[in-house]
């Protein structure tokens, strides 16, 4: 054991080495801190140990930047993944400025990498944001809840009531029979509505507007013709957007494209 342990001190890591990646992605390393000293370096990666007059991080600075990575790609071997060996890190021309200066070049990368950090999770953020937008919006919508509510309006159950009492104090009527011809029985698709969408006479349009221009030219389900629509909302590029009708108060389609 005791051999073995010998044989492998020359690997033990040692605070303030730089331990950076044999193969894979290039200029990946870190500084080995108080707590790892001791830990063994695995074959995956090269112990690199400085002096007194380079600071480790400024030289992990050094080997992360993408010029020095654009550099150990171009010298890297391998096919199936590039390695880096001791020959290309001897070929990198790295500058040494004084301790004082590596010290500053140190704290401005890292007050950069900070704020770096700092704008990335804003930018996460945001995205994620953006995405539950959509469907709050539809959601509250649907609800009523994007423009004020008249107190004075009747209740929806009154006037579900009023329209049965109506429609049951009308007298039957034969049903009427209506001759499609097997064109005009096209099933309703993505492409077809994108392009009955394109033929509508005005830019924005309601979905009652639509429905009821598609069953002029072939049949159409509703509950068909509002999920293929809601559908191409959620692309990544969408051809309709929705909008709010001020004078309407109502939500709107509108086409991006003409």
């Amino acid at each position: 054991m005791k051999k073995k342990a010998d044989e492998l001190a020359y690997f033990k890591l040692r605070a303030g080495d730089i331990v950076i990646a044999r193969r894979g992605v290039m200029g990946r390393c870190a500084v080995v801190q108080t707590e790892q000293e001791g830990w063994l370096c695995g074959t995956g990666s090269i112990i690199l140990r400085v002096q007194s007059k380079i600071l480790p991080n400024y030289l992990k600075l050094f080997l992360s930047s993408p010029t020095t990575v654009k550099a150990l790609e171009a010298n890297a071997v391998g096919s199936t993944m590039i390695n880096i060996n001791q020959k290309s890190l001897l070929a990198l021309q790295l500058s040494l400025p004084t301790i004082q200066e590596q010290q500053e070049i140190v704290r401005r990368a890292s007050t950069l990498l900070t704020y770096a950090d700092r704008i990335e999770a804003r930018y996460q953020n945001a995205i994620t944001r953006v995405e539950q937008l959509t469907p709050t919006l539809l959601s509250k919508a649907f609800r009523g809840e994007l423009v004020p509510q008249n107190p004075n309006d009747e209740p929806v159950s009154v006037l579900l009531e009023r329209i049965r009492a109506e429609r049951a104090a009308q007298p039957n009527k034969p049903k009427r029979v209506v001759n499609r011809s097997k064109s005009n029985m096209t099933k309703i698709s993505s492409q077809s509505l994108k392009k009955l969408i394109h033929q509508l006479p005005n830019n924005t349009f309601s979905f009652d507007e639509l429905y009821s221009d598609i069953n002029k030219k072939m049949s159409g389900d509703y509950d068909l013709i509002k999920d293929i629509l809601f559908a191409l909302l959620d692309e990544s590029e969408p051809s309709i957007i929705q909008i709010f009708d001020s004078e309407t108060n109502a939500m709107r389609f509108m086409r991006r494209y003409q």
